[in-house]
């Protein structure tokens, strides 16, 4: 995988060996993607989603897409449907950051027939390092807007993901949602995210229509500190809405285009979970409180 926002290193995002055995139980070992979501497979692989982007509001709560480690994995065939049970676990890190996974672990329940796919998953792992680490923000009236601050060190905080999801896709008809919750000990925010996607297929073209949601759950419960619930409501809390309208064209058997324009407000009194959305001590206000985003999107796989 190469990606512009880490000037385009190649890092391997899979690299593993696999045995399934006599008895239908599939296991593998190396670097995997963390089975965390309904696309988490193909994540990266745009063309096998509908949308331009899965909602960055449940697939953004998640900083890591890979694990090393291994999984475990078996299928139970019925009559029109499939059940596949797995279980994986590993270590993971966070790209450009200090903060470090061990002892992830997880399971996930799968059902299809291949019109109806029904999803559930947890998994858990412990963390270090540092959450923020020399953040450089406007914070509150009285605090040094230009100092650096370590906000708070992870030590072996046990963090958990819980989600469950569904789809139905009739050939013409689709419908799409996963609903999802991380919780962190102590200082990182819980967040609850989910959407709902529609969509229509005409012939080669798919418009489609997504909302989706994210916000912290314990704004007032985490970072007891001096100086913390400024740096807190800057780096932590957020909250948002999102509304989207997009048309999938396929232009061609393996090429598809893709136009999406979506709208976020409902920031509440955080930053929406933009970085780049800055607190102004002067007004007690945030700059923005929505946005508005337009993609154009160019699919293709060989």
């Amino acid at each position: 995988m190469m990606r512009g926002k880490y000037d385009w290193e190649v890092e391997a995002e899979w690299a593993y060996l696999s045995h399934r055995f006599e008895n239908g139980v599939k296991v593998r070992g190396g670097k995997l993607r963390v089975p965390l979501f309904m696309y988490s497979d193909y994540l990266d692989v745009g063309y096998a989603q509908p949308f331009a982007r899965p909602p960055q509001e449940v697939y953004g709560a998640i900083p890591f897409s890979s694990y090393t480690g291994a999984g475990v994995s078996y299928d139970v065939e019925y009559d029109d449907s499939t059940l596949t049970m797995q279980a994986f676990g590993g270590e993971s890190n966070v790209k450009n950051s200090a903060v470090e996974l061990s002892n992830l672990m997880g399971a996930n329940l799968s059902w299809t027939d291949e019109i109806w796919t029904l999803r559930a998953v947890y998994a858990q792992a412990q963390l270090d390092g540092p959450i923020v680490n020399e953040v450089d923000v406007a914070l509150a009236p009285g605090v040094n807007t230009q100092a650096n601050y370590t906000v708070l060190e992870l030590d072996d905080d046990k963090g958990s993901f819980v989600g469950v999801g569904a789809s139905y896709d009739n050939g013409e008809v689709i419908a799409i949602t996963e609903w999802t919750r991380s919780e962190i000990d102590n200082a990182y925010p819980d967040i609850d995210s989910g959407y709902l996607t529609l969509g229509y297929r005409i012939k080669e073209f798919t418009p489609y229509a997504t909302v989706a949601y994210t916000k912290t759950q314990d704004n007032d419960e985490r970072l007891p500190l001096s100086q913390a619930a400024a740096i807190q409501m800057v780096a932590f809390n957020a909250e948002r809405m999102a509304y989207s309208i997009g048309l999938r064209w396929d232009a061609i058997d393996n090429v598809a285009i893709k136009f999406d324009v979506t709208y976020a407000d409902d920031f509440g009194d955080t930053s929406g979970g933009f970085l780049g959305n800055n607190f102004d001590s002067s007004t007690g206000k945030f700059t923005y409180d929505d946005t508005l985003i337009y993609t154009v999107k160019f699919d293709a796989v060989f």
